[in-house]
Formats: C-alpha cells, structure tokens, sequence
C-alpha cells in the first residue's frame, strides 16, 4: 500500500488536487494498523474503515445505495464480503468525503501508478468521456512460470481485445484498477454490485446501458500476478463467476432479438475471448493433435463437419494470437539484456501459451458448476504470495 500511495503522491499532477483513501476492513487487523501507519506519514491519505454488516451507518448506507432502478437489492442487510460491499460503504456512508471529490478512481492496493495517469485522465473526462480506463501489466513475471504466463494475459488482454470495446455498439466492463469517472456518476448509473464477483463488469455494464462513453489510455498500471496455482485458481473462477453472471445479466438485451444476439456475441468475442477459447482449446487441441498423428501415420479418416470447424477455428485463433503475443509483450516488457527476453519468450510462447489456455477451463468449468448450482457465490482473497 505504500508504494502505491507513493506512486500517486508522485504522479505529474498538482498533489494539492490529490485525496487518497484506502479502504480497508474492520476485521483486517493488521492491514487496518498498516493503514493508520500510512496516514500518519501522508496529510492527504485518509483511511476508510469498513465495518461488519448492521454496525456502524450500514442501514444508511443500504438506504441510500438501494434506491436506484439497477440495483437489485433483495433485502437482506447482510450484504455479501467483496470489494463491491467495500466500495458500496465507502461511497454512500456518512462518514466518507469521497463524494465531495470531482473525479474517483480506484486501485488495488499493490498497483503501482504511472506518473502520467492523473493527467491524462482527466483530460480524457474534459473531451467528454464518461469513463477514461488506463490498461495493466504484471511487473513480476520473471518469478516463475506461471507468474511468465500471467503476464502475457494483461498485456494481450489490454492491447488487442479490450479497445474494441470502446465503440459505443459493444458492451464493455472497467478493468478493477485505475478506471476514472466523475465522482456523481456511481449514483446515477447504480453503483456497485455486492452480488457478484467481478464488480467491475458489472460497474461498467451498468455505464454502457447507460449511454456512457469508454475512453481507454495506453498508459500502464502496474500489478503483481499471483505466484501459485491454488490462488491463480481462486482468482480466475472469481473472474470466470462475474463474467458468467454478467451474461446472464437484462442489460445485455436489446430492443429486438437481433440487438440482443448482437451484444451477446460482441461480449463473448471479447470480454469472454479467454474463457471461450479454453474450452474450445481443451477440446479443438488434443483432437487436432489427434488428426495430425492420423495424417502422418496414413491412418486418417475424414472427420464431421462440427469437429472440423472446431480444429480450424481454434488453429486460427491459436496462429493470430501467437502473433499478437510477441508483438504485446515486447512493447509492454523492457527486457534489460537478450539473456532476459530470452529467459521470458522460452516461458512465454505460442506453444506455453496454449496449454496455459487450456489451463483455463478447470476455473471455467467450475465457475459454471458454482452459477448452475444453489450454492452461494462468494468473493474470495487472492494473496500476492510473498511480494512486496
């Protein structure tokens, strides 16, 4: 946290226009002293506590929050633990100032700041856009293999796929970290969700279907990767979750049924293009491996037309993609000597990427078993293992 407090307070923006609060929970103890800690150092760092539910202002809180047409409050006080009841408390209770600010923006507590954001995004807010996003990257990918393999997924992620979205035509989520907007557009648009897990797509669904305009930076926020499987597990079903439920969410329909079909494809073109190509991947790779295997043995047998279009679609894909990988992340990564990009692209390739893909429909699978099933959907901690 106090790296990223010292990324801001050194931005290239008046510190004099600049209110940071970290908002932290009751019950994190220690994270709650570290907090303090940190306020005593800076004057413009203020520390919002974030009480057990029915303590403190929370009926307020709820009141006020629950008023809204998109909100689908169901009733219960006990709102679910998740950064979307975090961020609610923050904004709505009555001993926060965040409303008073002109502009917010949010980060995760180890994001490091580019010193130019500030600036840039509030620009972005003068020419008229509703929501200015910077884009990420992980700066520990050097870690291990899998820290390797995360860190191609920002960048890819950020500079491919997530700027289509920004043609009012396509939905489009926030990205968690270093999003802009001024500070009234919350209450008018319905906040944040408490229900799901992934409060940034629902955030940023709610502005699309409210005609508010994405712009995107291409200035990088800097954020740690997880370093084991169990927490990278964690983590991508409690992506997989919000995006799921977001697909089942009324504001992807449209006027007619072609609109509707329309907005779905477009989501699944792009917000879901990870989750999609895992499960074609899992399933288009062992049987193209298959065929070739076949081919070469003189054994091969003409396949159905569906099996077909899989292999060739998910080879396509695999070929463009490949592509867009090297290209991404060399102008994301500065690799300080040939021996380190070295290192980097034998961890991170066409091939490594591929099974890494795969990899993606154990969190897929069991994000939709979790939304099929009368289980309750939770929020859960992804730790930054180890890192600074």
């Amino acid at each position: 946290m106090r790296n990223n407090v010292l990324s801001q307070l050194e931005s290239d923006y008046p510190q004099s226009l600049l209110t940071i609060f970290i908002i932290v929970e009751e019950k994190d103890r220690k994270t709650v002293e570290a907090a303090k800690q940190i306020g005593s150092e800076f004057k413009d760092v203020h520390i919002i506590i974030v009480p057990p539910n029915g303590e403190n202002d929370w009926s307020e809180v709820i009141e006020k929050w629950s008023q809204h047409k998109n909100v689908e409050f169901d009733g219960d006080f006990n709102l679910p633990f998740g950064k979307g009841r975090a961020l609610t408390y923050a904004y709505y209770s009555k001993y926060s100032t965040v409303r008073e600010s002109e502009v917010i923006t949010i980060f995760d507590a180890e994001d490091i700041v580019n010193k130019n954001l500030f600036k840039y995004a509030i620009s972005g807010l003068e020419q008229g856009y509703d929501i200015v996003q910077g884009i990420l990257r992980y700066r520990n990918g050097g870690n291990n293999l899998l820290s390797a393999l995360e860190s191609a997924e920002p960048v890819l992620w950020s500079n491919s796929i997530y700027p289509h979205t920004s043609n009012p035509s396509v939905p489009y989520q926030v990205l968690g970290p270093a999003y802009f907007f001024c500070s009234n557009l919350p209450e008018k648009i319905g906040g944040w969700n408490p229900y799901t897990t992934s409060e940034d797509v629902d955030f940023g669904f709610k502005a699309w279907s409210n005609g508010r305009r994405l712009g995107i930076l291409d200035i990088y926020t800097d954020e740690l990767g997880v370093l084991t499987l169990k927490s990278w597990f964690k983590q991508r079903r409690r992506w997989a979750r919000g995006h799921q439920k977001a697909l089942l969410s009324r504001y992807l329909k449209g006027k007619n049924g072609i609109e509707t079909m329309s907005n779905i494809f477009y989501f699944y073109t792009y917000s879901m293009n990870s989750q999609l190509m895992s499960v074609t991947s899992i399933f288009g790779v062992p049987t193209g491996i298959y065929m070739i295997i076949q081919a070469l043995l003189g054994f091969y047998e003409s396949s159905n037309l569906f099996v077909t279009i899989i292999v060739l679609f998910n080879l396509v894909h695999w070929i463009y993609a490949s592509y867009l990988l090297v290209k991404d992340t060399r102008n994301a990564y500065k690799f300080s000597n040939m021996k380190e990009m070295v290192k980097f692209f034998l961890r991170v390739n066409p091939i490594s990427s591929l099974f890494y893909s795969m990899l993606w429909f154990v969190p897929v699978f069991a994000a939709i078993k979790d939304c099929l099933s009368e289980t309750p959907i939770v929020w859960e901690k992804t730790p930054r293992e180890g890192e600074a």
